[in-house]
């Protein structure tokens, strides 16, 4: 990792943290969805809410994406180019 990429780390952090955890009050067992589950501040809510015992569902845009958040632990996984997330 090159310093600009570790600078963005607690950036990242803190801002899942402080949303999730300090305004949302997240708790282990509840279900959490993530828009843009791919993006930085996506996979990092994804990593976070699972490390706390959460169920947690992510919309992304293509297989590709969506199969890196199956890699981060997401439990439900829904393209949004072609399902409905309220569904």
């Amino acid at each position: 990792v090159d310093p600009v990429e570790a600078a963005a780390l607690p950036e990242v952090t803190a801002t899942v943290w402080s949303n999730v955890f300090m305004v949302s009050h997240l708790r282990p067992g509840e279900t959490f969805l993530v828009h843009g589950g791919s993006s930085g501040i996506g996979t990092m809510a994804i990593q976070l809410a699972k490390a706390v015992g959460a169920r947690v569902a992510v919309t992304a845009g293509s297989p590709e994406k969506l199969a890196r958040c199956a890699e981060l632990g997401a439990d439900i996984l829904i393209n949004y180019r072609e399902q409905d997330f309220v569904e």
